[in-house]
């Protein structure tokens, strides 16, 4: 999905069709980084991804952050105003949550 974001901006770009998209898309991935986090503090023990997730992910968001502010294409208010709308891909990580348990029950390991 965060390709497609990217993809999706940089070609519509001048007109900004799809920017905040990417925003949204950014900040789930953001956000996303202090659940692998979370879940090794709570569960006291090494989760996947939660080395990629501070190693890459987290200083990939906070460059891109950066560079979107600096170069004038982000400002506060629009970060702020898109942070609500990653709250929406909740439902759709739940569904494919629930997919992928069914498909582990039918598929034999």
């Amino acid at each position: 999905m965060y390709a497609g974001a990217v993809i999706l901006t940089v070609t519509t770009l001048s007109a900004g069709t799809y920017f905040s998209f990417f925003l949204v898309c950014l900040h789930v991935m953001f956000l996303h980084v202090f659940m692998h986090v979370g879940h090794t503090v709570v569960l006291r023990t090494y989760t996947p991804g939660v080395v990629t997730a501070v190693a890459f992910v987290l200083p990939y968001c906070l460059y891109t952050y950066d560079r979107l502010l600096e170069a004038r294409l982000a400002t506060w208010p629009l970060i702020w105003s898109t942070l609500p709308y990653s709250l929406l891909i909740i439902p759709v990580l739940y569904v494919a949550h629930r997919i992928g348990e069914a498909a582990g029950k039918v598929i034999p390991r």
